[in-house]
């Protein structure tokens, strides 16, 4: 029916607040950074979030092997506390534009589940160098093993991203943008650069409709260019169009894209 998380500090620490104003969220937030105090009844974010403890040691909050259960938020438990903030599960949904499945009704309960099962982990990361936040691998080594059997297809690699570089290419005799002449640039770019990969991301097809190409995007000529260099093409979409169009068994928590 609910779960009880209850996180007691010693004191009215800082908080860094990725605020949330739905539990509907794309997690593409600002973090605020708020004393514990400022934290009042009604406010609440999603995870990760980080506390500042007393002599500057980081303390990070977040989830670990959460499968088949409602991502935790984080909101206000009283004094000095943080409480865990769980959303009902969805009994009607709604789908709002192309990509955000809104919850019109929901539930009595957070989950519907198997009791047997292992329930996700609750994560607290303590460093004290910030720098060694980014070289943690505990929410790694505390999901479940895979259970694919054919991992073959799966090629690690770095990428050039058009979305990150807001598609700002200068000095070149084409004009930037969703167009194949930017995607080739990216493409030898990658090249050039021992870059494995390029994303393609949203602009490529007409929003709504996965087997429509844009205007000015020539996919059959970026991906032979894109062979021809030796560089991967990986294609962004939307999972709800995924989802309708080709059936697949994708399955949804609180993201929209």
């Amino acid at each position: 029916m609910n779960e009880n998380v209850a996180l007691a500090l010693t004191g009215d620490h800082f908080v860094y607040f990725p605020e949330e104003t739905s539990l509907l969220s794309h997690q593409e937030r600002l973090y605020k950074k708020l004393k514990i105090s400022e934290i009042t009844a009604g406010r609440f974010s999603s995870l990760p979030a980080m506390i500042v403890l007393p002599k500057g040691e980081k303390l990070v909050l977040t989830e670990a092997d959460l499968f088949d259960y409602p991502g935790m938020d984080l909101t206000s438990g009283g004094p000095n506390t943080l409480n865990g903030l769980f959303p009902a599960y969805p009994r009607k949904v709604e789908l709002k534009r192309d990509r955000d499945e809104a919850v019109a009704e929901r539930e009595a309960y957070i989950a519907r589940t198997r009791g047997t099962r292992d329930f996700p982990w609750r994560v607290l990361v303590v460093a004290e160098r910030d720098a060694d936040l980014i070289s943690t691998d505990i929410v790694y080594r505390l999901a479940s093993e895979t259970t694919m059997t054919d991992t073959g297809w799966i090629r690690p690699g770095k990428v050039a991203w058009d979305w990150w570089n807001d598609l700002n290419v200068y000095g070149v005799p084409f004009k930037s943008g969703v167009n194949t002449d930017t995607y080739k640039h990216f493409i030898d770019f990658a090249a050039e650069n021992g870059l494995e990969y390029i994303i393609l991301d949203e602009g490529w097809y007409t929003l709504g409709d996965l087997l429509s190409v844009a205007p000015g995007v020539d996919m059959e000529a970026i991906a032979a260019h894109a062979k021809q260099k030796n560089v991967g093409l990986i294609m962004w979409v939307i999972w709800k169009t995924l989802d309708l169009q080709l059936g697949r068994p994708w399955t949804s928590s609180r993201s929209g894209a």
